[in-house]
């Protein structure tokens, strides 16, 4: 039986990741009303809020904006502040305590009892803008397959995916944002593609695992919670793909009675394939969605051939 040493622990490594999460929400909501402002401010670099208000808006220069300023007060619009204060009003009641915005690295205003001071991130729009006005020749851009594997990302670690364009990477969820930390230099608020690593010069190529031989015709696309119903058995978000008939080669389509729906996602740590006809059997599983494809194509291609072999040995006629 646990002890209650084993069940402490466990209730601290819940208590520590909801503390992530709050401190993640602040972070988050941070990052929304610097998009929000700086559509009507673009200069602005910093806040100060009190409560859920918003009372002042800074940047390098000084206060660009003031509540009770008559000079500036119309520099932002009426829409806009409610959007601010709604979002200020979601980030301290879901912190569930007493000094979120201090705990998440906000400073209080000296003269200013309970009015904060954060500066405003890196908005991730402008970053890609200023990106593309100084982009490398089109042939020198870290691009892909859209769905395919990218690798990890250099703040978080977490497993990248190429999204629909081919040139940006999100993860397994579909997010474009990162929490994680570099390793040195500026945070990106956006995930990282990590460096690949340079490949030695004479040294021999890496031999090919059958798990990543996929056959021609196999596309990703994304589905979300309103794929599937909840009571059937897949995650609400994941990629759905095709078994090309002709898969594997030298069978006959004609023979296949395997459907060739499927749908692959994230299931209890590891990445699963599923058949989305009525008998929705596993095909596959692995620790990333090429290895799991790969095995459950695998596992296609053997169970097709094995079909193929029954169907000529029964007789014409």
């Amino acid at each position: 039986m646990p002890s209650k040493a084993f069940w402490t622990e466990h209730f601290e490594d819940a208590y520590r990741d909801a503390r992530k999460k709050r401190r993640e929400v602040i972070d988050r909501g941070l990052l929304l009303i610097a998009h929000q402002i700086r559509q009507e401010l673009p200069t602005a670099t910093a806040i100060s809020v009190t409560s859920s208000l918003l009372t002042a808006v800074h940047d390098t220069d000084g206060t660009i904006w003031r509540s009770l300023d008559a000079a500036t007060a119309d520099k932002l619009s009426r829409p806009l502040l409610n959007d601010v204060r709604d979002t200020l009003l979601d980030m301290l009641d879901f912190a569930r305590t007493g000094h979120p915005l201090l705990a998440a690295g906000w400073q209080e205003d000296p003269e200013q009892p309970q009015t904060y001071r954060a500066e405003l991130p890196a908005d991730p729009d402008q970053g890609q803008a200023q990106a593309q006005d100084t982009a490398p020749a089109v042939g020198d851009r870290p691009h892909g397959k859209p769905g395919e594997d990218a690798g990890t990302c250099a703040q978080c670690s977490r497993l990248l995916i190429w999204d629909g364009s081919g040139k940006r990477v999100n993860d397994e969820w579909g997010e474009y944002l990162c929490t994680g930390r570099p390793p040195g230099g500026t945070k990106s608020a956006v995930h990282v593609l990590d460096a690949p690593i340079a490949s030695t010069p004479g040294a021999p190529t890496p031999e090919r695992h059958p798990v990543n031989d996929f056959p021609p015709g196999v596309e990703f696309t994304s589905y979300g919670p309103d794929r599937f119903a909840p009571h059937l058995p897949f995650a609400r978000r994941g990629y759905l793909f095709t078994v090309p008939s002709s898969w594997p080669d030298g069978i006959a389509a004609h023979t296949n009675s395997t459907s060739g729906e499927m749908a692959v996602y994230r299931a209890r740590g590891e990445w699963e394939v599923r058949d989305i006809a009525d008998s929705r059997r596993v095909w596959g599983s692995g620790p990333s969605r090429r290895v799991a494809t790969g095995l459950a194509l695998q596992e296609i291609a053997r169970r097709r051939r094995i079909q193929a072999a029954e169907t000529a040995e029964q007789p014409v006629g």
